[in-house]
Formats: structure tokens, C-alpha cells, sequence
């Protein structure tokens, strides 16, 4: 199936909830198998448990297929880890966890949303950019196994981007 824009959609009705220490297991599996230096059970536990932290999982009836892991420190929310079951990826899965993901934290007030991607992760990316999110900064050698830059894109959830930096950041503008 595609949207209006011809993107491609989730053919099936996907059910987006908070994370929970029960959800760990099969969250733990897929991170195993979607990165080259998956987080541990330990890591998702610290994040369960994080002041600020918003953490969901995307359910097609009882299969797990996704799951996102972020904070939020005041008005801004960094999304941590994002990922949809190698298999079921290229379906539309991911840009509908990330809207489901924006509309939530656009309700909580949230005026920004920053993420690392790698810079070989073109699908990723261009989800990212679909959305919104720019480009600001890259960060040499961030990832590990293999060594990788990170692509630093930030999302304003409303205006511009230069419209947000002028409103976070009064001081920068010039006379």
C-alpha cells in the first residue's frame, strides 16, 4: 500500500504502547540482530528507568516489529535507539513508529527532536529527512565495528529550524 505521496504503508493496523521490562526479551533479540554494537538488556533496563525517558514498542498483533528508545531533557527529545525487524523493514514500518512518535511527543510539549544516524544508513535518512529532521553536524568516527561517522539531524516540532535556534538561542541573533 502508499499514501497520497506514494511512500509505502504498513498493510496492517500497528499498535504503538510504552515499552516494558516484559517487552525487553524480544527487544533485546531484535537489537541483536539490527546493529553491529547492540545495547544490552542493561542498557534498555537504564532506560525504562531514565527520568524523561520515552520508550515505545510497535506491535502487529502479538509480533513485536519495532521499538524506539528516547528522552527527553526539558523541551528536547533525543532519539536513542530506533529499529524495525530486519525483515519486515523497506514496508513503511518505521516512518509509522516515527510519526506515532512525533505526535506523542509533540502533545508532551516537545519543541525539538535530535538523533545520530550512521551516515551509511541511506533508508534511515531519508525517513529522517521525510519527516522533517536536517542535517546539522557530523561526528567523525562515532560508531564502532565499524568505525563510522554519525550524521546529527534535529527536527523542530514547529517552524523552522532556523526559526527554533532563534527562539532557543536569543543570543545568537545578530543586530
Amino acid at each position: 500500500m502508499t499514501d497520497d505521496d506514494g511512500r509505502r504503508t504498513p498493510a496492517t493496523t500497528l499498535a504503538i504502547e510504552p515499552m516494558t521490562a516484559e517487552d525487553l526479551s524480544e527487544v533485546v533479540e531484535m537489537e541483536q540482530v539490527s546493529f553491529a554494537t547492540p545495547w544490552q538488556k542493561q542498557d534498555f533496563d537504564r532506560a525504562l528507568a531514565q527520568p524523561g525517558g520515552l520508550c515505545r514498542v510497535a506491535r502487529q498483533g502479538d509480533a513485536l516489529v519495532g521499538y524506539a528508545v528516547g528522552y527527553r531533557v526539558q523541551e528536547e527529545y533525543h532519539l536513542t535507539d530506533l529499529a524495525i525487524h530486519p525483515e519486515l523493514r523497506g514496508r513503511g514500518l518505521g516512518g509509522a513508529l516515527v510519526d506515532v512518535l512525533l505526535g506523542e511527543l509533540s502533545g508532551l510539549g516537545v519543541r525539538v527532536v535530535s538523533l545520530e544516524v550512521r551516515a551509511s544508513n541511506d533508508p534511515a535518512t531519508r525517513l529522517y529527512k521525510r519527516r522533517g529532521f536536517q542535517t546539522i553536524a557530523v561526528r567523525r568516527d562515532y560508531y564502532r565495528e565499524p568505525t563510522e561517522n554519525a550524521v546529527v539531524m534535529l527536527k523542530p516540532m514547529e517552524g523552522s529550524l532556523s526559526d527554533y535556534i532563534a527562539r532557543a538561542h536569543p543570543s545568537c541573533d545578530t543586530p
